[in-house]
């Protein structure tokens, strides 16, 4: 299902696939060059579809050899703006360096921005690019920047009826010192809501059940989130291949969060995983409910020190990479109970509008939720997004639901709909 904005500016793929059995591959069409240089920056799409491009470097960042010469203190839009000077500073960037890599940012309901770098935040009006500075600084001395490469996890907790979609940030994991000042894995969690007024202040949340670093969270179509992947020492980076990992231990717990649950007991173990996922791994949720979880590089984190590359590579050392996916059934689809059928929705809709989709005749849901595409690297997640919707009426085979408000609340672009029955989600098509 995709939310249309009906924004004029023309949204055309970087991408072509082939349209016949002549052609041998696609073609890739260049649209747009931004203001600088930029590596490792974070893009958060915003209400109207465009999109807000966050910091980087202008080089690949050496944290062992540190120049400002290479740091890139601004922000930009795609399209661009055409009144001002672009790229624009931002002071909070500059201050952080050299943890400036990946910065956590959110499209608010409100229709502000929320953006997090190291352990401060501040909030910025993409229509006016006003900043305000209304966030308490996250204050936990034996932790590392909240950053790349410390690399937690922070996501947008489900917008529901019932919090009457009050965006909730939660942030889990990463890396701190232990008393011996060694670099560990974190099970601190911690929640804020950037809205509240006049000043947002962060909360504690229960800990995850085993620490993580380079961590993954997944919103499931039942509104709980699934933590996988990490590793229970070190940092992100390296040298991929070399005999330098920055990480080991990897996490094969799988674990999770249900933030409906009363304090205390917000966490639950799964099944474990059977792959390691370190450095450049990943995880999506399918259109069937399912999960999957991707990639790694530093497989070879065991034979550090062992003078495996180039030499040994192939002989004595295990290779880096990881090129096997993991299929995860979650719990819902475990339980024995039926999957609702949902045979039509569609393919488009508006803003406030109230749309019919179809489920099997005789079949009753009691709950419809949307889970936007997402987009995700380095476990930085901006686009990760759950809303529950408004169930207007029902007959026979015909349920009404009430589209979300705007694009502050529900960014344009490609979403999932799922129906639920008793917490278990639909059974659908790939694509409507």
């Amino acid at each position: 299902m995709t939310l249309d904005c009906k924004m004029e500016e023309d949204r055309s793929d970087f991408f072509t696939p082939c349209n016949s059995t002549a052609c041998s591959q696609g073609t890739f069409t260049e649209l747009y060059q931004m203001t600088s240089e930029r590596w490792y920056p974070t893009v958060v799409t915003l209400e109207d579809g465009s999109a807000m491009i966050i910091s980087g470097t202008k080089d690949n960042l050496d944290f062992s050899q540190l120049g400002r010469d290479i740091q890139n203190p601004t922000y930009e839009y795609y399209p661009q703006k055409t009144d001002g000077v672009w790229p624009r500073k931002l002071d909070i960037l500059e201050w952080a360096f050299p943890f400036v890599l990946y910065p956590m940012a959110f499209q608010l309901p409100g229709g502000n921005v929320f953006l997090f770098v190291s352990n401060r935040s501040i909030i910025l009006n993409p229509k006016t690019d006003e900043i305000y500075n209304t966030i308490a600084d996250m204050v936990q001395p034996t932790h590392q920047p909240f950053i790349y490469p410390y690399s937690p996890y922070m996501l947008m907790l489900p917008l529901t009826l019932k919090n009457k979609y009050t965006a909730t940030l939660l942030l889990c994991g990463g890396s701190e010192r232990d008393a011996a000042g060694a670099t560990v894995s974190s099970k601190q969690c911690f929640k804020i809501n950037p809205e509240d007024q006049p000043r947002a202040n962060w909360e504690k949340e229960d800990d995850m059940p085993v620490e993580r670093v380079m961590l993954d969270g997944l919103i499931l179509p039942d509104g709980k989130i699934l933590f996988v992947n990490g590793a229970k020492w070190g940092l992100a980076g390296g040298s991929q291949g070399g005999d330098t990992s920055m990480a080991g231990s990897p996490v094969f717990e799988t674990t999770l969060y249900d933030p409906e649950a009363p304090s205390g007991s917000r966490w639950t173990a799964l099944p474990n995983s059977q792959i390691a996922r370190l450095y450049h791994s990943g995880v999506i949720l399918t259109t069937e409910g399912y999960v999957v979880t991707t990639g790694s590089e530093m497989q070879n984190y065991a034979d550090a020190g062992a003078d495996c590359f180039p030499k040994g590579l192939k002989n004595v050392c295990t290779s880096p990479y990881e090129y096997r996916l993991e299929k995860y059934t979650p719990y819902y689809l475990t339980t024995g109970k039926p999957r609702p059928q949902l045979i039509s929705a569609p393919s488009e809709t508006t803003y406030k509008s109230t749309v019919l989709i179809e489920i099997q005749p005789g079949t009753s849901i009691d709950r419809v939720t949307l889970i936007r595409y997402s987009t995700t690297t380095h476990q930085t997640n901006t686009d990760q997004r759950f809303i529950e919707l408004e169930i207007v009426g029902t007959a026979d085979g015909k349920v009404g639901i009430r589209m979300p408000s705007n694009g502050a609340l529900a960014p344009p672009g490609n979403w999932m709909l799922f129906v639920l029955k008793d917490g278990v989600p639909s059974l659908r098509k790939p694509y409507y």
